[in-house]
């Protein structure tokens, strides 16, 4: 298993996440970068926690065993930019 990165949000608290193989995982929300509460007015929501997290752990891009977003992600992500986002139920993506 290689690395997965998870996004969520709906239309505020965007978050990324990676996971890899020895269950290692490296988060953080948006607004925590932006400084902008709920991150409610990202024009580009998840990208720049994605960013941080692979800057994080020194990779330049996921070497994508996934891409995994909740479904509420598709009313406000570009899918331009997220070619290889698979997207699950709102409330799985809980667990």
């Amino acid at each position: 298993m290689g690395r997965i990165i998870g996004i969520g949000g709906s239309i505020h608290d965007f978050a990324a996440c990676l996971i890899d193989e020895n269950d290692q995982v490296r988060a953080i929300e948006e607004e925590r970068l932006s400084r902008i509460r709920y991150a409610i007015r990202s024009d580009r929501p998840c990208l720049t926690s994605v960013l941080y997290c692979l800057q994080a752990e020194n990779l330049q891009s996921v070497d994508p065993e996934g891409v995994v977003g909740n479904d509420l992600l598709d009313a406000v992500l570009d899918r331009e930019h997220w070619t290889q986002l698979t997207l699950i139920n709102h409330h799985l993506s809980h667990t």
